[in-house]
Order: C-alpha cells, then structure tokens, then sequence
C-alpha cells in the first residue's frame, strides 16, 4: 500500500459480511510456532478484559479516560508466537517474545490492520487506541509485540540495532501471516489492508510503506 488511509464510518458501506458458523474452521497462522484460539463473544476491550485476552497493563496511559468504549463485536482471537530467542514479554505466561494477536470479527467488511506497538510495549498496546476502534468498523486487527519489549529491549541481539530491526522485520512478518489467516478464515483475501500506529509503531507504518508497500 502506498499511502496512508484514513478510517472512518463510511468504509462500512464499501463491503460487509456475517461470518456463517460453519465457517469457523481450524485456522493455522503461517509461520507460528504456538496458538490458542478463542470464540469471543467480544473482541473489545469491554469484554476481553473480563476473558483475559488483553493485558490492560500494555495499554495503561496511552488513551484519554474519555474515550468513547465500543462493545459488542463477536468473533475470533487467535493469540500466539512466532519462534524467537529472547524472552522480555511475560503475557500469558509464555515469557516468549514475538507474540501476536489476531481478532476476526464474525461480521467483517472486508478490510485488515495491522499494528505494531508503541514504546516498548507488548502486542496489547493499542486495544484501546485502534483496535477497539476498527473492530467496531468491522475490520481485522493483528498486532505484533515488535520482537523484544521493555527496558531492556536493547540487548536482544548481536550488534547494536538489532533489536528495532527485528520490529521491522516482526511487523512484516505478522502482516504476511494476518493476510493469510484472513483468506482463511472468511473464504477469501482482505480488500485492503492498512498500516497503523502509535510512537515506534508510526515508524513502523512509515518502514513498512516504504519497504513493503505490496502488503
């Protein structure tokens, strides 16, 4: 994609479909070397609080206490990794990085985004900020922990820079595999899929656009 979309309501009446239950087949996200899917009666923050498939932690502080709150957006989460050698991000237990999450709502329109996250945070950073938000368009969300978090993000790797060059790399890797779970799971590809983010995650869009603008 080679430049930058904005979001807004209207993009709900450019396509829109209601995921049948037999639809929900086993998904396999290309490349992951663990997954856990759930069928969530929300994918927002109002109810995947409650379920435990979000970390408030990740997001605390990012977005204004007025913030309109979206609820009621069915659907699929897939939470997982990808193989990685560092261990900086705790979600979940795992102590893995390069974690991710996928949400795929039971009625979609057609569009996927893909976020990496702010700072030095986990792959639940931007719930509140953008997926929340596109989820209650109808998008596809994923997200991607960026390959290392926390202070001590800088020692992940070799020489110096290692560490903000795998979020390039991590950022690409989740858009190829978000791309492919998509077909999977609604029968046929995204009709747009958009970069978005916060802080480090901005520079993720920008690296992204102008080094793989074919996703």
């Amino acid at each position: 994609m080679r430049r930058l979309l904005a979001l807004s309501s209207a993009v709900l009446l450019l396509a829109g479909m209601t995921v049948p239950a037999s639809a929900h087949r086993q998904l396999h996200v290309p490349g992951a070397e663990y997954q856990e899917l759930a069928h969530l009666d929300d994918l927002t923050t109002a109810g995947t609080v409650a379920s435990g498939h979000t970390n408030p932690v990740d997001y605390a502080g990012l977005t204004h206490s007025g913030l309109p709150q979206q609820s009621g957006v069915p659907g699929v989460q897939i939470d997982g990794y990808f193989p990685d050698t560092s261990h900086t991000n705790t979600n979940h237990g795992w102590n893995h990085d390069a974690q991710f999450v996928i949400r795929l709502p039971q009625r979609w329109n057609g569009g996927l985004v893909v976020s990496g996250s702010p700072g030095v945070r986990a792959q639940y950073a931007n719930d509140k900020s953008i997926s929340d938000y596109v989820l209650s368009l109808g998008y596809a969300y994923a997200a991607t922990d960026k390959g290392n978090t926390g202070a001590a993000f800088s020692t992940d790797g070799v020489r110096p820079g290692d560490a903000i060059v795998e979020w390039n790399v991590r950022t690409t890797q989740l858009a190829r595999a978000a791309r492919a779970t998509v077909a999977q799971h609604y029968g046929r590809p995204a009709r747009e899929v958009i970069a978005a983010g916060i802080s480090n995650g901005g520079y993720l869009v920008r690296w992204q656009l102008e080094n793989h603008p074919e996703l």
